[in-house]
């Protein structure tokens, strides 16, 4: 029996046990419970019953959604997400932003076509309430869209609704509503693909999220609080209160069904569809996939610390065995890692569902509460094997997300580096630690590559890295590339200097400490500056400032090396250095041993550092001697050059700034060293390598005839 058989008969064990208890906790209470104590305030809580026509790509659904206000505030109106309303024209803000994005970017070559084809019906989607009672009261004519953040009046993806009886402060409100909703074709997240698989993500009407006084960027002495409740964007994606969610999905019997939370049931309906019941608890978005083809493996995960037990649940493609037990394994190494990082029972949760997507639908490499989307390249992964790491890559930081992005509940609209920043950062430690540092996501046949290195050529390559910083709202980013580069690139190689700055002990104080108290709420860059400021015991207001605030990059180099005998330094310059000198027939022995005398003399060197960029941080710099003397000195970063004279009995061949690369922020390495002779080890050791890889492909070809 293998790993995975033994895991799908715990996991039938687990999963009768649960039943057992969710229906003794039906009949007793009349709900069922993860959490006894929950996890989160339980601000917005959903109940939603939905059926799929999967030949008219349509969705009916009816909901009941209890909103707890959280303020001091007399609330009277509600704000609504309406996600699916960005595929609904070309007009939408989302679609404008694409193709703009397309067309602008200094970053592509070509500007491309919407991905929704002009004038086919098939690939838009939309979303409409039919009808909407807050407390008993029909409010579905108050129903009005507005653009909060731009004057595309077009947009409609965010909704307002004046109410006529404010909710008082602490108190709730039942909304009832029904929608439909037209499924478009998945290119970006969410959809339809081949008529048989449906990713089902920001499917129904979403509450925005209220900002009482003191959250957030709302000012502590605020007269009250404010709704946020941003247009769907290009560049983000989620910001969303947490709470309880009952979800029942019928849909044709044909399909494998993975949801957010515990499937409690799937019970046939006798007409050719199931109904398939789903509960989550502590959760701000409920995510479904349906799919005619999938395939399941099972395992379970328990912690070496405490004994708490993670049902693990692949649903994978037709044809991508091979990748079972990287998908699982990848799954179980984070766990593992995390629990001992972040402390045991980081992931509360008793179940995670890994799903491998179709091919090309642009629904892989996502992350939901429990349910994360990875992805795999076959014919590469038939190729390179266990050499190439894109699985596990993937696997590692989709996973990370249920803790920077689940828990750790930011803004993305606003801040997505504090979820996908920290998630890079985490993606690329977890892979070093697991693979080696240089090898953490290629190992070929003598080729290696880093994926911490794949971060640093991305911001250092592209040349959007300084049109915008990370403290502006990430929405702000229309261009698609500067998004990256601040939430993705920028913010996670911050995250790594300031590690090899304060040592990995403190550092991971640091983010222990902020994920222990902000799980479960909302922080924004201020709170984890806090904390970083609190549990470091010095002041980094210098760092982030620099790095955050301003659109600025870090760069320092080896302007210059200097050598002249001192002896020669002493005389002066005299009329014969200005003379050529004579050639004999022995002009080579000569000059080598007039290169040996040269090189034993007193000399007086000057070695010249320089910063190039914005950002001042402190350096380490190494001075190599011909003698093989190495000194290592500080500089503290401050001004633009920084001189270093010595006099030794040797001349200096060579320097370094930041030799041991702790300062991956630095955005060109190749003037981080300076020889002053030809360093023909180097040029032979990769004219070898030029020639073994030629080599190789020669011997590749030649496979196929």
């Amino acid at each position: 029996m293998n790993s995975h058989q033994v895991g799908l008969q715990r996991l039938s064990r687990s999963m009768l046990l649960c039943v057992v208890f969710v229906a003794t906790t039906s009949l007793t209470t009349g709900q069922t419970v993860i959490f006894e104590k929950p996890l989160s305030s339980r601000i917005a809580n959903y109940n939603i019953k939905v059926t799929l026509d999967d030949q008219k790509k349509h969705l009916d659904g009816n909901m009941i959604l209890t909103w707890n206000n959280p303020s001091d505030d007399h609330v009277d109106e509600l704000q609504f997400h309406l996600y699916a309303n960005a595929f609904k024209n070309a007009k939408s803000t989302f679609l404008r932003e694409w193709l703009h994005s397309r067309a602008a970017s200094s970053d592509s070559s070509e500007p491309g076509e919407s991905p929704w084809a002009k004038g086919d019906d098939d690939v838009w989607g939309w979303i409409r309430i039919t009808r909407m009672e807050v407390d008993g009261e029909d409010v579905t004519e108050r129903i009005a869209f507005f653009q909060p953040d731009d004057d595309n009046t077009d947009d409609e993806t965010v909704i307002r609704v004046p109410l006529t009886n404010a909710i008082p402060p602490g108190e709730s409100a039942r909304i009832q509503l029904a929608f439909q909703s037209r499924i478009p074709k998945c290119k970006i997240r969410t959809g339809w693909w081949h008529d048989d698989f449906f990713m089902m993500v920001h499917w129904f009407p979403k509450i925005g999220v209220y900002e009482p006084p003191g959250v957030r960027f709302v000012p502590a002495d605020a007269p009250r609080g404010r709704w946020n409740c941003h247009q769907f964007h290009i560049a983000t994606e989620f910001y969303a209160d947490f709470g309880v969610y009952d979800v029942e999905i019928t849909l044709p019997e044909k399909y494998v069904v993975g949801t957010t939370g515990l499937m409690l049931d799937q019970r046939s309906n006798g007409d050719g569809t199931k109904t398939v019941v789903a509960h989550a608890e502590d959760v701000h978005e409920f995510a479904w996939v349906a799919d005619a083809q999938f395939h399941e493996a099972t395992d379970v995960w328990r912690s070496p610390a405490d004994g708490h037990e993670v049902d693990i649940r692949l649903l994978y493609q037709p044809g991508h065995g091979s990748v079972v037990d990287k998908y699982i394994e990848s799954t179980k190494n984070t766990l593992d890692y995390v629990d001992r990082w972040l402390g045991p029972g980081a992931y509360p949760y008793p179940n995670i569902t890994v799903v491998d997507p179709r091919a090309a639908s642009g629904a892989g490499g996502m992350e939901y509460p429990t349910l994360f989307t990875g992805g795999t390249v076959w014919w590469a992964e038939q190729l390179f094997g266990d050499g190439l790491r894109i699985v596990e890559m993937v696997t590692i930081h989709e996973f990370m997300h249920q803790f920077w992005y689940g828990m750790v509940a930011s803004n993305e609209f606003e801040e997505a580096w504090l979820d996908e920043g920290l998630t890079v950062y985490s993606e690329n430690r977890i892979l070093a630690d697991l693979f080696g540092e240089n090898t953490s996501m290629f190992n070929w046949w003598g080729a290696s590559a880093s994926n911490a290195g794949l971060s640093r050529a991305g911001l250092a390559l592209s040349r959007s890295k300084n049109d915008g910083s990370i403290a502006e709202p990430t929405f702000a980013h229309w261009h698609r590339v500067i998004g990256i580069n601040m939430a993705y690139n920028k913010a996670s190689l911050m995250l790594k200097t300031l590690e090899n700055y304060l040592g990995r002990e403190r550092f991971d104080r640091i983010m222990r400490t902020y994920f222990d108290r902000w799980k479960f709420r909302h922080p924004c860059r201020d709170d984890f500056l806090a904390v970083a400021n609190e549990v470091a015991g010095e002041n980094l207001d210098w760092f982030f400032d620099q790095i955050i605030e301003q659109p600025t990059s870090l760069d320092y180099a080896v302007a210059s090396i200097a050598n002249v005998p001192v002896d020669e330094f002493d005389e002066g310059l005299s009329q014969y250095e200005f003379e050529a000198p004579e050639k004999g027939e022995d002009e080579g022995e000569d000059e080598e041993e007039g290169e040996q005398d040269e090189e034993s003399k007193p000399h007086q060197s000057t070695v010249v550092f320089r910063r190039v960029g914005e950002v001042v941080f402190p350096m380490e710099i190494l001075v190599e001697f011909s003698d093989g003397t190495i000194v290592r000195e500080t500089w503290n970063g401050q001004g633009r050059v920084k001189t270093f004279q010595f006099t030794r009995p040797a001349k200096v061949v060579r320097a370094a700034i930041d030799p041991d690369r702790k300062v991956p922020l630095d955005v060109d390495l190749l003037n981080n060293s300076l020889h002053i002779e030809e360093n023909k080890e180097v040029i032979n050791k990769y004219t070898l390598k030029g020639f073994f890889w030629m080599q190789s492909l020669l011997q590749l070809f030649s496979i196929f005839g």
